[in-house]
């Protein structure tokens, strides 16, 4: 058995206008484009945070590449200054 609870929420009316020219665009109700909407943004979900897990992967190692160039940068300075 499946328990449905309905809920009320306010949109700004800005977002309200543009979902109604989209169902208007669309030919749909507004309880049909909004269970679409739903659908899309769940079923990217998990991509969408994969790919923010993969950026900041990128990011660590990035970090810690530069740290790692910049005191090889550093040691060459160093042994180019006359003693």
């Amino acid at each position: 058995m499946t328990n449905n609870v309905a809920r009320t929420y306010r949109l700004p009316s800005a977002l309200y206008k543009l979902i109604l020219d989209e169902v208007e665009r669309n030919s749909m109700s507004e309880a049909d484009f909004i269970r679409l909407v739903l659908r899309h943004y769940f079923e990217h979900r998990h991509e969408i945070e994969r790919i923010d897990a993969l950026e900041n992967r990128m990011i660590k190692v990035i970090e810690s590449e530069s740290d790692r160039i910049a005191a090889l940068i550093q040691q060459v300075i160093e042994l180019a200054q006359p003693e």
